[in-house]
């Protein structure tokens, strides 16, 4: 009916049920425990993305994870997180939220947003984790020159010389396909105030 467990000043419950005979189950789990603290049980590169990121109060997840016949033989894992107070590679953020559900191989971000001083970012997408394929859309009211810490190389070099006096708005939707490198795509709106691009 329900376990728990506290670690720290967070609390993770589980509950729903498992069919030993058939092998199906359907399990609710909440948490608001500090994810470092579970770092001792996860693989050495979770470390170095864990070292990135910083966080004022404890992210809070809950996610349901089903495996029943009549959903066929892969098990779905759906839910949301979200964290508030918190800093990536140094960059500030109030808030990010991100439902998902994870079918296979296939993680569709049902909504993500993300919330900033200036503004907020939201957007939804997939992507295919043995592919690498993904599509996603988002609509931006931050300054991207803000998140320059966070993007690729190539992306920086294009946002290195821009300033913006207001925060653009972004509408933006990106795909690539891993088999055919060429099929990367983006058709993006860009709507700027005041702005400079290289002195101009």
């Amino acid at each position: 009916r329900q376990a728990e467990a506290r670690l720290g000043r967070g609390l993770l419950t589980v509950a729903g049920h498992y069919d030993l005979q058939r092998g199906a189950f359907d399990l609710q789990v909440t948490s608001d425990i500090d994810p470092k603290s579970l770092l001792v049980f996860a693989p050495p590169e979770a470390h170095d993305l864990a070292a990135q990121v910083h966080l004022g109060r404890n992210p809070r997840f809950e996610v349901r994870y089903r495996l029943l016949p009549e959903l066929g033989t892969i098990p779905t894992l759906e839910g949301w997180i979200e964290a508030r107070d918190l800093k990536v590679r140094g960059v500030p953020f109030r808030g990010v939220r991100v439902a998902f559900e994870l079918h296979g191989p296939e993680l569709t971000i049902r909504e993500a947003v993300l919330t900033a001083a200036e503004g907020k970012l939201t957007g939804f997408g997939r992507y295919h984790l043995e592919s690498s394929d993904f599509s996603y859309h988002i609509d931006s009211r931050i300054d991207p020159t803000r998140l320059m810490p966070l993007l690729g190389p190539g992306v920086r070099r294009i946002l290195e010389p821009a300033a913006f006096v207001t925060p653009p708005h972004v509408v933006a939707d990106v795909r690539a396909d891993f088999v055919d490198p060429d099929n990367f795509a983006y058709d993006a709106v860009v709507t700027a105030g005041r702005c400079r691009y290289r002195g101009v």
